[in-house]
């Protein structure tokens, strides 16, 4: 499917979603998250949920250190996103691109509904 902005910034949500995306950590690939290989790190959703950190087909590349391969993260969906820009420093932090949406888990059936209406109107309406 296809979404719109507002789509997107009408979900209910959306700032859970997106301090998923964050760690209150400062963590560069090597030795951060190499050391974090196989360990559950916490984001600041407010109910602490983890990220799977698996760096197992590591291989650090010439363009170091934004061109690093073979780290992904696997999110309380039990899917796997890969990290496409590593390293990306900023004054208060550093950023780690992946190349999907990271989603922890929703609290309720009715919640994934509300957040994203398009594909449960039926069931929105219903509850």
């Amino acid at each position: 499917p296809t979404f719109t902005l507002d789509d997107i910034f009408n979900i209910p949500i959306l700032d859970e979603i997106l301090l998923y995306h964050i760690i209150g950590d400062y963590l560069l690939t090597n030795p951060g998250l190499i050391s974090n290989n196989g360990k559950e790190i916490t984001t600041l959703k407010p109910d602490g949920q983890t990220l799977l950190v698996n760096t197992d087909n590591y291989a650090s590349m010439e363009n170091y250190p934004l061109n690093e391969k073979g780290i992904y993260v696997k999110d309380q969906q039990i899917r796997n996103a890969d990290l496409i820009l590593t390293n990306v420093r900023a004054k208060n932090g550093v950023a780690h691109v992946v190349n999907k949406v990271l989603l922890p888990l929703f609290d309720t059936i009715v919640q994934i509904a509300a957040s994203f209406p398009n594909q449960f109107s039926i069931l929105v309406e219903a509850v």
